[in-house]
């Protein structure tokens, strides 16, 4: 009789164990399916283009490239050409067409304009301009500005534009503005003095186009 008993406790000890054994084998599995499963955030990243409504304030038509182009392409960038396009326009007969070589990590594209119509940006709070990304993934921009005797170089904050037309598009000029050491400053260093403004695309990006129109400021 005890030898019976012993049996059963040894069978049912034996059972639970293994009972134990495939429910933690099971677990572990699961976790390891739902770990391989799960996707990649950078690559399942969908931004949309950019619709923005227009602030309160006076409108400044800083270029709307009808009268010619006045920017270029930084060679010492990814950028390899700015010219006119009349393939797309947001307004007008023709907008300008901004081409880049296939950009890597921590680099970037830079197109420029030294002759802009208005060179005195007081008071002004918005940079606008309207984009078309030809590109089938998304892009990052900033809008970099020199100003002042010294050329002081201010940045404003990143954007992210969508693939696709991305209208009023806008760059604060007088909030999350840095310095060339990426410290914030209040707003552009002598903003009655503009000498330089430069749209820069930020890598990791491959090469394409960009279609640039209306370009404005906000006062």
């Amino acid at each position: 009789m005890k030898k019976k008993a012993y049996i059963s406790l040894v069978i049912f000890t034996l059972a639970f164990t293994l009972s134990m054994f495939s429910c933690t084998t099971t677990s572990n599995i699961s976790s390891v399916k739902e770990k391989t499963a799960e996707p990649n955030q950078e690559s399942s990243k969908n931004v949309h283009a950019i619709h923005n409504v227009l602030p309160d304030g006076d409108i400044e038509l800083l270029d709307s490239f009808e009268e010619g182009n006045f920017w270029q392409a930084e060679g010492e960038s990814y950028a390899t050409d700015a010219d006119l396009t009349e393939d797309w326009t947001s307004e007008g007969a023709v907008s300008g067409l901004w081409q880049f070589m296939s950009i890597p990590q921590e680099e970037n594209a830079v197109f420029y304009c030294e002759g802009l119509i208005d060179t005195n940006w007081t008071g002004a709070k918005y940079f606008i301009f309207d984009v078309n990304n030809t590109l089938s993934k998304s892009i990052t921009v900033q809008l970099a500005i020199e100003a002042g005797k010294t050329k002081e170089t201010t940045y404003t904050e990143k954007v992210t534009l969508g693939s696709g037309l991305n209208t009023n598009v806008m760059f604060s000029l007088l909030n999350q503005t840095t310095d060339e050491n990426g410290l914030q400053v209040p707003g552009i260093t002598e903003a009655d003095n503009i000498k330089k403004a430069m749209i820069v695309i930020y890598g990791k990006a491959l090469s394409g186009e960009l279609n640039i129109d209306n370009i404005r400021l906000i006062r």
